[in-house]
């Protein structure tokens, strides 16, 4: 039982990273990618290759657990939202981890409102 609810919170996805410009190439802006995440605490591996049209490109494989801190899997969170809408970075993510991801930074953010309300109540001041 505790396995099954381990594996449960265990995400893994990809992020592809294809070559833009020479000024960053695709493998140091993947590695960069790669390097915040596992300060986050997800494990992380990088595969470089060539496209069948030629182009350099990389590949960032990512796995974090819900059961991490909740401010690494924020962190990680802000990672992924923020490469999802970068050009050159394509996102491979199932959209129920997506989903349930950014549900709990929602929470978060909405627990952090409700703190910071209670905190400005209680002394003395009304919002």
């Amino acid at each position: 039982m505790e396995y099954a609810a381990r594996r449960e919170a265990e995400r893994k996805l990809v992020v592809r990273v294809t070559e833009l410009s020479k000024v960053m190439p695709a493998a140091g802006r993947a590695e960069l990618l790669q390097r915040a995440l596992s300060r986050q605490g997800a494990t992380t591996t990088v595969r470089h290759f060539v496209d069948t049209q030629g182009n350099p490109m990389s590949e960032v494989a990512i796995g974090y657990s819900l059961q991490l801190p909740w401010k690494e899997v924020k962190e990680i969170s802000l990672l992924l939202d923020w490469a999802a809408k970068q050009p050159g970075y394509e996102l491979q993510e199932s959209d129920t981890h997506r989903t349930q991801r950014q549900a709990l930074g929602l929470q978060d953010l909405s627990q952090e409102q409700t703190l910071a309300r209670t905190q400005h109540k209680s002394r003395g001041h009304r919002l």
